[in-house]
Protein backbone atom coordinates (compact mmCIF):
# COMPACT_ATOMS: atom_id res chain seq x y z
CA UNK A 1 0.00 0.00 0.00
CA UNK A 2 3.27 2.27 0.06
CA UNK A 3 4.92 3.81 -2.76
CA UNK A 4 8.36 3.08 -3.73
CA UNK A 5 10.75 5.18 -5.81
CA UNK A 6 13.63 2.95 -5.88
CA UNK A 7 13.55 -0.98 -5.50
CA UNK A 8 16.34 -3.17 -4.63
CA UNK A 9 15.36 -6.79 -6.40
CA UNK A 10 17.56 -9.68 -6.33
CA UNK A 11 18.35 -12.27 -9.24
CA UNK A 12 17.51 -15.02 -7.32
CA UNK A 13 14.56 -15.35 -5.19
CA UNK A 14 14.11 -18.95 -4.02
CA UNK A 15 12.79 -20.71 -6.53
CA UNK A 16 11.90 -18.00 -8.60
CA UNK A 17 13.64 -15.31 -10.79
CA UNK A 18 13.47 -11.46 -9.98
CA UNK A 19 14.23 -11.05 -13.53
CA UNK A 20 10.13 -12.95 -13.98
CA UNK A 21 8.92 -10.78 -11.10
CA UNK A 22 9.95 -7.15 -12.76
CA UNK A 23 7.19 -6.90 -15.23
CA UNK A 24 4.83 -7.14 -11.95
CA UNK A 25 6.59 -4.82 -9.88
CA UNK A 26 6.79 -2.29 -12.81
CA UNK A 27 3.24 -2.28 -13.52
CA UNK A 28 2.39 -1.91 -9.57
CA UNK A 29 4.42 0.34 -9.30
CA UNK A 30 4.77 2.73 -12.56
CA UNK A 31 7.58 5.12 -12.91
CA UNK A 32 9.80 3.21 -9.92
CA UNK A 33 13.43 2.23 -10.77
CA UNK A 34 14.10 -1.40 -10.19
CA UNK A 35 17.79 -2.40 -9.64
CA UNK A 36 18.81 -6.24 -10.16
CA UNK A 37 21.13 -7.25 -8.16
CA UNK A 38 22.54 -10.82 -7.81
CA UNK A 39 25.94 -12.70 -6.98
CA UNK A 40 25.93 -14.43 -9.67
CA UNK A 41 26.11 -11.53 -11.89
CA UNK A 42 26.55 -12.32 -15.96
CA UNK A 43 26.32 -10.06 -19.26
CA UNK A 44 23.32 -12.19 -20.65
CA UNK A 45 21.48 -12.03 -17.07
CA UNK A 46 21.67 -7.86 -17.32
CA UNK A 47 20.88 -7.43 -20.69
CA UNK A 48 18.15 -9.83 -19.16
CA UNK A 49 17.23 -7.23 -16.84
CA UNK A 50 17.44 -4.13 -18.76
CA UNK A 51 15.67 -4.95 -20.95
CA UNK A 52 12.85 -5.64 -18.87
CA UNK A 53 12.70 -2.38 -17.89
CA UNK A 54 15.27 -2.36 -14.75
CA UNK A 55 17.10 0.84 -14.11
CA UNK A 56 20.29 -1.16 -13.42
CA UNK A 57 21.56 -3.75 -12.40
CA UNK A 58 24.54 -4.35 -9.66
CA UNK A 59 26.75 -7.40 -8.91
CA UNK A 60 27.20 -8.46 -5.67
CA UNK A 61 29.19 -8.01 -3.60
CA UNK A 62 29.02 -3.91 -3.85
CA UNK A 63 30.43 -1.06 -1.79
CA UNK A 64 28.53 1.99 0.06
CA UNK A 65 30.02 4.10 -3.03
CA UNK A 66 28.60 2.19 -5.72
CA UNK A 67 25.00 2.58 -3.82
CA UNK A 68 25.22 6.17 -3.60
CA UNK A 69 26.45 6.60 -7.36
CA UNK A 70 23.44 4.76 -8.35
CA UNK A 71 21.09 6.32 -6.03
CA UNK A 72 22.45 9.48 -7.34
CA UNK A 73 22.40 8.29 -10.84
CA UNK A 74 17.89 7.74 -10.18
CA UNK A 75 17.96 11.18 -8.57
CA UNK A 76 19.13 13.03 -11.71
CA UNK A 77 17.18 11.15 -13.83
CA UNK A 78 14.13 11.55 -11.78
CA UNK A 79 14.43 15.25 -11.33
CA UNK A 80 15.00 15.17 -15.86
CA UNK A 81 11.60 13.45 -15.75
CA UNK A 82 10.20 16.04 -13.59
CA UNK A 83 11.76 18.60 -15.90
CA UNK A 84 10.02 17.07 -18.98
CA UNK A 85 7.35 16.83 -17.75
CA UNK A 86 6.94 19.77 -16.09
CA UNK A 87 8.06 21.42 -19.94
CA UNK A 88 5.36 19.11 -21.38
CA UNK A 89 2.68 21.24 -19.32
CA UNK A 90 4.29 24.31 -20.87
CA UNK A 91 4.13 23.44 -24.81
Amino acid sequence: HERYELVFLDLKLGRENGIDLLPQLLSAAPGAGVVVMTAFAAVDTAVAAMKAGAFDYLPKPFTPDQLRVLIGKWEQLRGLRAEVSSLREQV
